[in-house]
């Protein structure tokens, strides 16, 4: 595909709906895995700037042509013709997108095509989108009374992916330039990115604004971004679920200790009562218990 193969630009773009969402102050499942960590690194990643890389603007435009394909048009005005993020052209284009705009280097948006032409290969994609509703924007509130902020809460907020017809599940695309996607490849990234955090995160707040719904499952639509540009889907397991939802508590209660409270101990361990950290007694990993005793 070359820039002039895209569908004229549509009279409405989206980008400032889309940007708006993301610098809402609520709590995203991004949010969620830094409070996992520690409440500094939370604070750190909301002071830093979001920066678009080669694989963010390949991940982001592969979503838009699969997700909302009537709006691929948006991608017409800011193709670089050219095969560096450093040339000249890019830098101009970059200086007049608009805020949130997908901008791509002409190679990249051959690599958009093909990922998007193989993901469309598999029969299961089209299956489980047909009659979806995409790209879903949520909030609610989170009451902080059980971790002992009486009377305080912290709103959610969510971008479902897709929301199958079948009224089972929710999902989310991620694309990767793995050169393997297959099972065990994809359980070991879901554990190197805590993706089942973001699940579990998007379906509390998607229970939170449909009660009347019972509890949903989770899916992955998988899309290779390289050679040999294959797609997979993949569920959930449970497990992972309850682990995702423990570690939302984690982050919730993480939440109520520090906000607004300064004093509290921000680093990795638990403060106590008190604010301050407390010592944790740490186990050597398995793996490296070696030789004798």
């Amino acid at each position: 595909m070359t820039v002039k193969d895209l569908p004229a630009e549509p009279s409405t773009n989206h980008w400032a709906e889309r940007q708006a969402y993301h610098e809402h102050p609520a709590l995203g499942s991004g949010d969620v895995r830094r409070l996992c960590d520690s409440w500094a690194a939370f604070e750190a990643a909301r002071r830093t700037p979001f920066k678009a890389t080669a694989a963010s603007s390949i991940g982001s435009a592969t979503h838009l042509c699969l997700l909302e394909p009537h709006r691929a048009g948006e991608l017409t005005p800011w193709v670089a013709d050219c095969g560096t993020r450093t040339a000249k052209a890019y830098l101009d284009l970059a200086g007049k997108a608009p805020k949130g705009a997908i901008i791509l280097l002409a190679p990249e948006l051959e690599r958009v095509t093909l990922a998007v032409r193989g993901a469309l290969r598999n029969p299961l994609v089209a299956r489980i989108l047909d009659g979806a509703q995409c790209e879903q924007e949520i909030y609610w509130d989170e009451p902080l009374d059980r971790y002992g902020r009486s009377g305080k809460l912290v709103q959610g907020k969510g971008l479902i992916d897709f929301v199958p017809a079948n009224g089972l599940e929710l999902g989310d695309l991620k694309t990767t330039s793995d050169e393997i996607i297959d099972a065990d490849a994809w359980g070991r990234t879901l554990a190197s990115h805590a993706y089942p955090v973001q699940a579990a995160w998007y379906r509390r707040g998607w229970a939170e604004r449909h009660p009347w719904e019972g509890p949903r499952g989770w899916v992955w639509i998988v899309v290779q971004t390289v050679e040999p540009y294959l797609c997979e889907l993949y569920r959930a397991h449970p497990t992972d679920l309850a682990w995702g939802d423990s570690r939302c508590e984690r982050a919730l209660r993480r939440y109520a200790t520090h906000h607004g409270r300064p004093e509290v101990w921000q680093g990795h361990s638990q403060a106590d009562a008190d604010g301050w950290p407390t010592i944790e007694t740490v186990e050597m990993a398995r793996w490296g218990r070696k030789g004798e005793w």
